[in-house]
Formats: C-alpha cells, structure tokens, sequence
C-alpha cells in the first residue's frame, strides 16, 4: 500500500465505494490461493481485507468488500454458504466498530455467539459428507477467523499512519491504557500462537498421512500376496487331483482320494466329479449327493464343465453364487479327467468350489478392522468380499466417486448403507487374475487426531488471551503509575523547583518528558510572578 501513487492515494481517500472495491479485489486475490488441510477445509487469509475495511468504512461497503473477497472461496467450496458467514461477520464487525469496539474483540464475539452455530447448523442442514467432522470444521473457521483477524490488526498497527489518512466513515477510538494494551497483546499472542500451531498441525499432518499410506500399501501386499498365494494353491491341487484321478477307475477308491484331498484343502466349500455327460458322479462332502433333487445332478450348462471338457485346461470361472451347494460367492476351478493318463479325450472333470469368504479371514488375522478397511473386487469390479463394517452386498458393483484434491489424490466417498457419501483414503493393487484389492481408512479417522489438535490449539488460544488479559492489566498499571506520579507533581506547582523525582522504574522517555514538564512549569510559575508584580 505504500507504493500507491499519490493521486491514486488520494481517489481512494475520497471515493470510499471504491476502497470498498479495492479492498475486496484484494481479499478475492488472496482467497484464490486458500491453504488446503482437508477435502473441502482450508485456511483463508483473504478475509483479512475486509476486517481492515471494518476499521474505516461503513457497515453496507465493509459487507460489499466482504462479498467480493469471498466469490473465490464460492467455486472452491462449491458452494454459497462463504457468503452468508463471512458476509455477516463483516457487517457485525464494522457495526461494532462503529459503537467504539476494537475489531479483534467484535470478531471474538461474533464467532462465539453467531459464527459458530451458524457453522455448525449449515453444516447439519445441507453438508451431509462433513457431518462426520463437523467439530473440526467449526473450530477450524473460529481460529482461522482468529487469525486472519489478528494479521489485519497487525498491519493496522504497522501501517498506521497511512490507514489514519484515509476518510473514516468510523470514529476514532479512543481507549484507557490498559484496554489498549490488551488490544495489541490479543492482537499479536493470537496471531504468532495460531500461526505456530498451524505449522505444527500441518507438519503433523503430513506425518500422518505418510504413515497412514504406508498402512494401506502394507495391507495391500499383505492380501495381494495372501491372495495370490490362496488361488494359486488350489489352482495347484485341482491339478493334482486330476491327475490321481486319472489313474484311478473305482468309484469307490475316487471317492475316497476326492474327500483326503478335500480334507487336505479346506478351502474348496464343495468339490465335485462329474461324467462326460456333465452328470455328478461323486461329491465331498458326501451329503451333498443325498441333498441333490433330480435336475441338480447336471452341470453341462456351466462353463466350469465346457471349457474343461473342450480346452482339456485348467479353469478358473468368474465368481457366482453356488447352485446346491450355499449361497456364498464361489469361483468354480476345474480340470479335465482321463480315464487313463495315456487317454486323448477327457472322460468327465474334477471341479472345487472355492470359498472366497476366506478373504475375510485373512483381511481380520492381518490388521485392526476398525482402522483399515478391505474390499476385494474381481476383474469386472464386482464385490467378492468386503470388511463386515462396509456392509456392501457381494457381488454388487464397487461404484465410488473420486474426491481427490490437490493434497491428497487418493479420497474418495462410497455410498454406505449408513450414510451417503462416507469419505475413505484409498489405495489400490491387482492380483495376477486382475482381481483388485481395495485397502480404505476412513478419512474421518485421519482427520480425529488433527481435530483433537485443534481442540488443543483453542483452548491455547483461549488461555493465551487469559493470560495477555493479566499481563496487559499489569503493565498498564506499571505504565501509568509514573505517569500519575508526574502529573500529582507538576499540579502541585512547586515554586522551589524541589520536585521529587520519580520513585519507579521508568522508561528514559517518561523521565525526559517529566524534566520538560519541570522546567515549563518553573517558568509558568515565574512569568506568573512577574506579572503579578507588575499588576
């Protein structure tokens, strides 16, 4: 500002329509470039331009200065809420200002009395995504007003004479000493405790966020090798077993190396042998085949049996839901058997049915369940298993909506049976089948500890402003008592010139000006005299 040419200097003193407009161009600016902590939650410091127009312009264009510097924050946010909030902060502001308040302590009381609740209540009302960390949000617009509102009294403090200069539609303040040094303590204990705060708080921040993707890339290796491992392994022992079976023609010996192999791979829900026709010769367990109602013993229609019958290959089917066998999502791995190894064509096929609710043990045995979420999808993205506290339904399509933003490029937001739009950290792998695993930590959680330091942080701030209270009290009482000693002295009008000196310690600039003050009043004394003698 102290490089404005002086006739715009001038036309901005006389034209306060157009400081408003000044003033609110600035704060937009400022607002454009927000410090992001969270989705959707950032720290503003434009605002501070229209706290310095509450200080000389009148309600009705401090409110003006304050709409124009909020219309970034608009399309950030995405929505209208800044101009509401901010909008009446202004004008309660520079109407207290107008009754002879400082600004710092008008805004104090604005967020404590209007701020805050109205936050919060909008927050309730039409925020559904923030609900989950609403008292984060509120505590952070107090303490970010706190410290845009300390920075503007700051610069009003240091660019005094230029802001004296302006036009002010506001009367000068005019204050004891003890309530002007609780002003300029509020004013920068506020600002130098928030900023500190807020880099640690970020620095803490950034910290947690490394550490909790970490986590969720340690899940992930964890469950893709598991995995990888698990399907792999049967893969492995559907091959095995048809191969015994090939070298075995008695139903009899069949059915019992069928149920060793089942017992040895617990794994398989069901595994079945089943003729050329696709008709079910054998079963493990073996109550599966008294269960069975005629028309279930048939199997030519699945692709399990064609493509095994057909690619005389190993198969491995997209996951379904078992038909005779349960309800549970399966993926049915078959292999074609020979009625001798020596055979061209295959004479039936072994299948097992591979329970893939065993996801679910390894994603418990593997971490807390409460901080890390697991969601395996296959390679169409359909639900194979998810953490029971998800309650998304198997086989469902995995649909999120990508929340990503410049600090965090991995937030999304899934529609939960609890709420809509539950916001998660997210990470990503695949498996060699191109089923994907899906690590998540519920971005609440990330943002509790950052909360809580917050929490901390306004209950400094309050403390701090306790605390500036006693100590400014203190040092006005400390400043004016050699003050008042001085002027008890000087009234007394001396004509001895024997004053007394000054019993406290105080500043050279007191004891100079009471030494002034000693010689004028001598000699106001003696012109007196004089003319008195002369009358």
């Amino acid at each position: 500002m102290a490089n404005i040419s002086p006739k715009a200097s001038s036309f901005l003193h006389s034209n306060q329509y157009v400081l408003a407009l000044f003033f609110g161009i600035i704060g937009a600016i400022v607002n454009l470039y927000p410090i992001e902590l969270a989705f959707s939650i950032a720290l503003v410091i434009g605002n501070t331009a229209y706290i310095l127009a509450a200080s000389f312009l009148r309600p009705g264009l401090t409110l003006l200065c304050a709409l124009i510097s909020v219309i970034p924050l608009y399309f950030y946010w995405g929505h209208p809420f800044g101009f509401l909030t901010f909008g009446l902060e202004a004008w309660f502001i520079s109407m207290l200002r107008a009754r002879g308040w400082y600004v710092l302590t008008a805004d104090l009381l604005y967020w404590l009395l209007i701020g805050m609740p109205l936050t919060a209540l909008l927050i309730l009302s039409n925020m559904e995504f923030a609900q989950s960390f609403m008292l984060f949000s509120v505590l952070k617009q107090a303490i970010n007003a706190m410290l845009y509102t300390s920075l503007a009294c700051i610069l009003l403090f240091t660019f005094n004479d230029y802001f004296q200069s302006i036009k002010s539609s506001q009367p000068p303040l005019v204050k004891s000493l003890p309530k002007w040094l609780l002003y300029s303590f509020w004013s920068i204990s506020a600002f130098f405790v928030i900023s500190v705060s807020l880099v640690l708080s970020t620095n803490f921040s950034e910290f947690q966020k490394a550490q909790l993707e970490k986590e969720l890339e340690i899940n992930n290796n964890y469950i893709t090798h598991i995995g990888n491992s698990y399907l792999n392994e049967h893969q492995q022992a559907i091959e095995n077993i048809a191969y015994q079976l090939s070298n075995i023609s008695d139903l009899t010996e069949r059915q019992k190396a069928l149920s060793k192999f089942h017992n040895l791979y617990p794994g398989f829900l069901t595994m079945l042998i089943a003729t050329e026709q696709g008709e079910i010769e054998l079963a493990s367990p073996n109550s599966i085949m008294e269960k069975l109602v005629i028309g279930q013993f048939s199997v030519v229609d699945r692709p399990y049996f064609i493509y095994a019958m057909e690619e005389q290959k190993l198969f491995v089917s997209d996951v379904f839901l078992g038909r005779a066998f349960g309800n549970d999502p399966i993926v049915a791995i078959s292999a074609p058997v020979y009625s001798n190894n020596g055979a061209k064509a295959p004479s039936g096929i072994v299948e097992g049915s591979l329970n893939l609710g065993k996801f679910g043990l390894y994603d418990k045995i593997g971490h807390d369940e409460k901080l890390i979420k697991t969601i395996v999808t296959d390679q169409n993205d359909r639900i194979i298993y998810s953490s029971d506290s998800l309650q998304l339904e198997t086989l469902s399509q995995f649909t999120y909506e990508d929340r990503s933003y410049k600090n965090s490029s991995n937030l999304i937001s899934l529609k939960l049976e609890e709420s809509e739009g539950e916001m998660f950290i997210h990470k990503q792998t695949q498996l060699m089948n191109n089923w994907k695993i899906h690590s998540l930590i519920e971005h609440k959680f990330s943002l509790k500890n950052i909360e809580d330091l917050y929490l901390v942080m306004f209950l400094t701030l309050f403390v701090t402003l306790l605390t500036a209270s006693f100590f400014a009290k203190r040092f006005a009482i400390h400043l004016s008592r050699p003050l008042r000693f001085v002027m008890d002295e000087l009234s007394k009008g001396k004509e001895t010139g024997d004053f007394r000196d000054v019993p406290y310690e105080t500043p050279k600039e007191i004891q100079k000006l009471y030494q002034e003050l000693k010689v004028n009043r001598l000699a106001l004394l003696k012109n007196q005299k004089e003319l008195q003698n002369q009358v």
